[in-house]
């Protein structure tokens, strides 16, 4: 057993970046993160958008069962969970910031 495991290690030493989709969030492994690209916060609300209108069609129509999707409720709703997750929420803290900024600044330019 123990040069099994040898072999399998040696084996997987091959591959150093087998693994390297999903990383660990602090000490443990229960929780996972996976990375994804986009071209800034603007990408992000796009593909957000477009996570969001796909789960709103496949909610309104009356497609059949597949073999592709076991439960397509479940699917529908893990796809607008990941979406609520890809909202930078933290973020919409400074657009407010900036928008109040903009309002006196507005104001400012207004008064004499």
């Amino acid at each position: 057993m123990e040069t099994q495991n040898q072999k399998l290690l040696q084996d997987l030493s091959h591959f150093p970046n087998i693994f390297s989709q999903l990383t660990a969030e602090g000490d443990n492994n229960e929780r996972l993160t996976a990375k994804i690209t986009v071209a800034g916060y603007s990408g992000l609300m796009f593909l957000i958008l477009d996570i969001l209108k796909v789960s709103l069609l496949a909610l309104e129509s009356d497609l059949p069962k597949s073999s592709n999707a076991r439960d397509p409720n479940t699917d529908i709703a893990s796809l607008i969970d990941l979406a609520i997750q890809l909202l930078p929420l933290q973020e919409l803290e400074l657009l407010d910031i900036l928008y109040e900024h903009h309002l006196k600044t507005k104001t400012n330019l207004k008064t004499p």
